[in-house]
């Protein structure tokens, strides 16, 4: 299966991700903040990272503008979404966006 990275400063959320995803036979790794991300994705990189729209220390597009170079394959998430931040994560080349 594949290789995850949930990106969530939410304890509840992030860990129940983790825990269906993780059924589903997927290897998971959970980060909180920005850096913690960064970090997770530099020392392994994931096949899917699941990309929270707003963290404590940055967004999720600063994370996603520090990945970009190496194409990797991310669904943005928020609980505040709209359609122009949609259409911008698209155009930025997420792969999709999602509202929680």
């Amino acid at each position: 299966m594949g290789d995850l990275l949930i990106v969530d400063d939410e304890p509840l959320l992030a860990d129940s991700y983790a825990r269906f995803l993780s059924k589903l036979g997927h290897a998971v790794r959970v980060a909180r903040t920005g850096e913690e991300a960064l970090a997770a994705w530099r020392e392994r990189r994931p096949d899917v990272t699941l990309l929270d729209l707003r963290l404590p220390d940055m967004t999720g597009f600063d994370v996603y503008a520090r990945m970009r170079e190496h194409e990797p394959v991310v669904i943005m998430v928020s609980g505040h979404a709209d359609v122009p931040l949609a259409v911008r994560a698209v155009q930025e080349g997420v792969e999709n966006f999602l509202t929680k």
